[in-house]
């Protein structure tokens, strides 16, 4: 198709008459790709033209349509030719009664929503009174004549005086919460009177476009339409099932994509080809340039004017916002060496309500490589993981949430980050309580050493014994760390006295933290010992802590 891309807007008044030669063209939305911001939006244009020049009008868009993404494809081998396109936004007169009724329609919708979301917390509110109200009856009781002449210990109602202390907070915090919510309705509702007023007073904001075309003999064919809209939007989800493969089974990890759409573009997407791109149209195009650093005496005066102003790099952001519903077919995946493009099977309807639709999108399945890690420092428990490495021909997966089932049981919600075919990632999926971790101190000792030269000794000796109790052999990964000197005379010796030497140092950037990875048969025990000596000047008294984040950036970026 040829493809007349001119992002024109013409200053002309809002609401201004139809040119006399202008050609009212049906339109109808045909496709809709939708990126993690924003979406493009693909009409289709029937029309039918006498030999000369003649102007198109299409009017009723949306009025979230980017002025300056608008263009008309042509099908290939049409004698038609484009001069020009316009577009421009308008405010349709609030007297039209289908406009005027599209627009309290849904804001009327959505007041109602919230007047219904209030009622809620009024039963609640409700609810909580009559349980304070209760709560002072059962608190009188003491005071009342006892008709049976038994005495109840008091043992017994300071109890229940505690119970009716407790549950009077509990009555009061859900009375408290609803009317907090209630609070945050009431906004919403106030803004969507001022909306309404708005709607009535100023009509409602539409899309308008003119195409100037001609040609040489009569035609009837069709023109796609394109445009793009900020307020739509895409994000992934996904299921993760690990099966364990116990007794000698192979496990494997099925991995189910799913995907979150919402829009509120203010026209409905009604039974439409629908495609999710990886694309982000409104990111960075090209890498960011470095400034000279420079290094200086912290004292010099710096020239006047030295202060750089802060740059900014943010591309205009031409999309934005989205949500959805299920299907069992999986996508059709078009990919690239640069994007990732799911084409939806089947026609698909999203109406302008910001409501979450979400959509099966496609589903995985790998072998991975299980492994139990432990951090017995600051935990005892070791937690099952699955390493997953994305296949080359397989799509990126995108950052987002994930629903961990583990042997068919629900064992928590995890994150991706962004994988590009080829990487790999370790899945946590919560404690496996068939391995065993105990962690001793073996020997603390402190105090200060030498005889002509005194120094400050401070040594510590641990053990960490690990049990595989499952029927398949385990890889452990056993993380612990030793203290690191931050001042030049302050000296740290670490040692393994028993086991197998660390794996890894200075995990994850962590300065001083170690990790052992060894396997473990069932039913068997693996045991490290390792110690650390601090030594330093006498006289200076040592503080051990962690540092911050912060801290920690910090001093990276110092480092760099």
């Amino acid at each position: 198709m040829r493809t007349l891309a001119l992002m024109l807007a013409v200053s002309l008044p809002a609401g201004g008459a139809a040119l006399a030669a202008d050609i009212p063209a049906q339109s109808k939305i045909e496709a809709v790709t939708v990126f993690p911001s924003g979406a493009e939006v693909t009409r289709t244009l029937k029309v039918k033209l006498g030999a000369g020049e003649h102007t198109l009008l299409v009017d009723g868009i949306a009025g979230e349509a980017i002025l300056s993404s608008v263009r008309i494809e042509v099908p290939a081998g049409e004698k038609l030719e484009i001069g020009s396109v316009d577009a421009r936004h308008v405010n349709l007169s609030s007297t039209d009664p289908a406009v005027a009724q599209s627009a309290r329609k849904r804001i009327e919708e959505q007041m109602q929503g919230l007047r219904d979301a209030r009622e809620v917390q009024d039963a609640a509110i409700k609810a909580g009174q009559g349980q304070e109200a209760f709560l002072d009856n059962l608190a009188k009781l003491p005071q009342t004549q006892n008709t049976g002449g038994t005495a109840v210990p008091p043992a017994q109602w300071r109890e229940l005086f505690g119970v009716i202390g407790t549950s009077r907070t509990e009555a009061q915090k859900s009375i408290q919460d609803a009317r907090l919510k209630q609070r945050d309705i009431d906004r919403s509702l106030e803004d969507l009177r001022k909306e309404l007023d708005a709607a009535a007073n100023n009509g409602e904001k539409r899309t308008q476009i003119r195409i100037f075309v001609s040609t040489a003999a009569p035609l009837e064919t069709s023109l796609a339409l394109r445009y793009g809209v900020r307020t739509a939007s895409w994000a992934p989800f996904y299921d993760a099932r690990l099966t364990t493969g116990e007794k000698g089974a192979a496990s494997t990890l099925a991995i189910a994509r799913r995907a979150s759409i919402q829009q509120k573009t203010g026209e409905d997407w009604e039974d439409v080809n629908l495609s999710l791109s990886a694309t982000r149209p409104g990111a960075d195009t090209a890498a960011p340039e470095l400034r000279m650093l420079s290094v200086e005496y912290d004292n010099a005066q710096a020239p006047a004017g030295r202060t750089a102003a802060a740059s900014s790099t943010e591309a205009p952001e031409y999309y934005k916002g989205m949500q959805w519903q299920v299907k069992d077919k999986s996508a059709q995946a078009n990919v690239t060496a640069f994007q990732a493009v799911y084409n939806i099977p089947g026609r698909v309807t999203i109406k302008t309500t910001n409501e979450a639709k979400r959509l099966h999108i496609a589903a995985d399945t790998v072998e991975p490589q299980l492994l139990v890690r432990t951090v017995p420092r600051t935990d005892s428990t070791a937690y099952l993981y699955a390493r997953l490495i994305v296949p080359k021909d397989s799509t990126p997966i995108l950052a987002g949430q994930v629903s961990l089932f583990r042997d068919g049981v629900f064992a928590g919600l995890g994150k991706f980050p962004q994988l590009s075919p080829g990487e790999d990632y370790e899945l946590g999926f919560g404690a496996d309580d068939r391995v065993k971790v105990k962690r001793v101190v073996l020997e603390q000792k402190s105090g200060e050493t030498g005889t002509f030269t005194t120094s400050f000794l401070d040594e510590r000796r641990y053990a960490v014994v690990v049990k595989n109790l499952h029927t398949r052999p385990v890889q452990l990964q056993v993380i612990d760390r030793a203290p690191v000197a931050t001042q030049r005379d302050i000296k740290v010796d670490f040692t393994v006295d028993k086991g197998p030497q660390p794996t890894e140092n200075d995990v994850n950037g962590r300065r001083g933290t170690h990790m052992w990875q060894m396997q473990a048969a069932p039913d068997e025990e693996k045991q490290l010992v390792f110690s650390y000596r601090v030594t330093a000047p006498a006289g200076k008294r040592l503080l051990y802590r962690e540092p911050t984040e912060a801290e920690l950036q910090s001093n990276s970026q110092m480092m760099r």
